[in-house]
């Protein structure tokens, strides 16, 4: 099966440049709905069983990151932080120079929004009524690149993910 059979919705070249030549072990899909855009990054084909020692502690670095940062998502909290808080976990681990983007970017008209902007140095708050993107990654040449993504909304003050699908590696 090719790449482009396992990739559905947009940004297949963004995508693309995540992976190592020939792995399909990876799924984002793009879903428009009403004109509303939406994303999400899974790795169902990395099994617990196939998966090498380095993957799985990838694979829980970048889970413990994203839940970091939804920790820290609520309408004025400064994007800066929550990216702050994922990417403490991972300098945690040893892990700082392979986290290469951003933690998170808004959703909806279009693939990628410029607000909220969830990196580095973005002083600007997040506000209820935000959808946006959590998907801190870890991508390393020669091996590859590892990443779980989420859309979630600030509403009342609270960050509700909308998502819910299974997390975890099969």
């Amino acid at each position: 099966m090719k790449l482009q059979d396992k990739v559905a919705g947009i940004g297949l070249e963004q995508f693309a440049q995540h992976l190592e030549p020939g792995r399909t072990d990876a799924e984002m899909v793009g879903i428009v709905e009403a004109a509303i855009v939406s994303e999400g990054t899974r790795l169902p084909g990395v099994s617990r069983v196939r998966a090498f020692a380095q993957q799985l502690e990838w694979y829980e670095v970048v889970r413990a990151a994203q839940q970091a940062a939804i920790k820290m998502c609520r309408a004025g909290v400064p994007c800066a932080e929550v990216d702050r808080a994922a990417r403490s976990v991972i300098k945690q681990q040893g892990l700082s120079k392979y986290f290469l983007h951003i933690t998170g970017h808004g959703v909806g008209w279009r693939y990628h929004e410029p607000v909220p902007f969830v990196a580095p140095g973005n002083p600007e708050p997040l506000r209820d009524g935000y959808v946006h993107s959590v998907e801190p990654g870890l991508y390393q040449e020669g091996f590859g690149g590892m990443r779980v993504e989420d859309n979630v909304a600030e509403q009342a003050g609270t960050c509700r993910v909308l998502s819910s699908a299974d997390r975890s590696l099969i």
